[in-house]
């Protein structure tokens, strides 16, 4: 389990470079979204995106498979325990797949936002920000789909893939008190 390896690597006073993803699950959001809600750590705040990979059960009995990178966090400086954010997603329907030339722009762009932003270059006319482009992800059912996610860093370490939990028929999420909620229950047994 990631999280034991983490407090191994704690103890023993060790860095961990790669990202730790320790729980995924695919939420509905109290706005009405749908959401992917991911506990993870990454001790150098340096993660980028993840990998979706999806195995498909046809009615032949064949496995088709998928596996998307989505660059989704390049922006941010984490994720950390208590500071990940919900991402947006989209639920694949109709065999969606990722929009190449939009990452592609959302990446450009945050490429100079991010070289901007660490040369101190004083505030700049232009707007910065494209929206995150839509993150396809199919639902999680039973013996037919089975969907993995797992983090990857700007310098290509990435976490193990954990399986995603499909909770969008569960009472929508706040963000703040799901983490809270679930490092509670990760304290209670290291306590006794």
């Amino acid at each position: 389990m990631p999280i034991s390896r983490l407090r191994t690597r704690r103890v023993q006073g060790l860095a961990t470079p790669e990202p730790i993803l320790i729980r995924v699950s695919l939420c509905r959001t109290t706005g009405g979204g749908i959401t992917l809600n991911a506990v993870a750590n990454d001790q150098d705040l340096d993660t980028a995106g993840l990998r979706v990979k999806e195995a498909v059960t046809g009615p032949d009995g064949q496995i088709r498979s998928l596996t998307e990178n989505y660059p989704a966090y390049i922006r941010a400086m984490g994720p950390e325990f208590d500071m990940v954010p919900l991402l947006p997603v989209a639920i694949r329907h109709n065999e969606q797949k990722k929009d190449n030339s939009a990452w592609e722009a959302f990446l450009i762009d945050s490429y100079d936002w991010l070289s901007r932003k660490r040369s101190g270059t004083p505030s700049d006319p232009r707007r910065y920000g494209l929206d995150v482009p839509s993150v396809w992800i199919s639902k999680p059912e039973p013996n037919k789909v089975r969907v993995f996610v797992c983090l990857y860093d700007r310098q290509r370490h990435e976490s193990d893939y954990v399986e995603v939990e499909g909770l969008l028929d569960r009472e929508p999420v706040d963000s703040f008190a799901y983490m809270q909620t679930y490092l509670f229950g990760l304290e209670e047994p290291s306590k006794q």
